[in-house]
């Protein structure tokens, strides 16, 4: 068992990513990420699915053709997929990549 305490976890800039992985082992790594109102991640081609749960904020995710809008305590379940997500307020999240 490894214990994170996310709510203290705090995340370095994009270009700085690596850094913001909490937990990585054979089977899934789970990575937290902030972004500024209107910040955006950029299309990105994931093979793996990933969970992506929103821990403060909102933001618009796009998975592929599909996209939702993400508040705070939702949970999104992707499919590998082209991703990208915006801010809609500042937002604090982790990723969890199912490897």
């Amino acid at each position: 068992m490894h214990v994170i305490n996310t709510n203290e976890a705090k995340a370095l800039p994009y270009e700085q990513r690596d850094k913001n992985v909490l937990f990585n082992n054979s089977k899934m790594k789970l990575r937290i990420v902030e972004l500024e109102k209107n910040e955006e991640l950029t299309e990105c081609e994931m093979k793996n699915s990933v969970v992506f749960h929103i821990m403060k904020g909102s933001l618009d995710l796009k998975v592929g053709t599909k996209s939702s809008t993400l508040k705070k305590g939702f949970t999104a379940v992707c499919e590998p997929g082209t991703y990208s997500m915006k801010a809609k307020s500042k937002t604090k999240l982790i990723g969890i990549i199912i490897l």
